[in-house]
């Protein structure tokens, strides 16, 4: 589930979630959708992160391996406080 609504980005994609980290997206929220799995929403706060979205999915996107590692293991942690 990947959606934009009210200018917060929402996403229950765990590796798309740990890239916006990544490029220093603000994560306002991590919460238990209608489907049992954790959303995390995003405040852009003027970033593209359509950008950062299509880069990711075309496997262009050029990150810090370690600290996309680090993030990845960060919200996968808080998955588990929220669920």
């Amino acid at each position: 589930m990947i959606e934009r609504a009210h200018s917060l980005f929402r996403t229950s994609d765990l590796y798309l979630a740990s890239a916006l980290k990544t490029a220093n997206i603000e994560l306002a929220d991590i919460v238990k959708g209608d489907d049992g799995k954790a959303v995390f929403v995003f405040n852009p706060n003027g970033h593209n992160v359509n950008k950062i979205k299509a880069d990711y999915f075309l496997g262009n996107l050029n990150q810090p391996v370690r600290l996309y590692v680090q993030n990845w293991k960060a919200l996968r942690k808080a998955i588990e406080q929220v669920l």
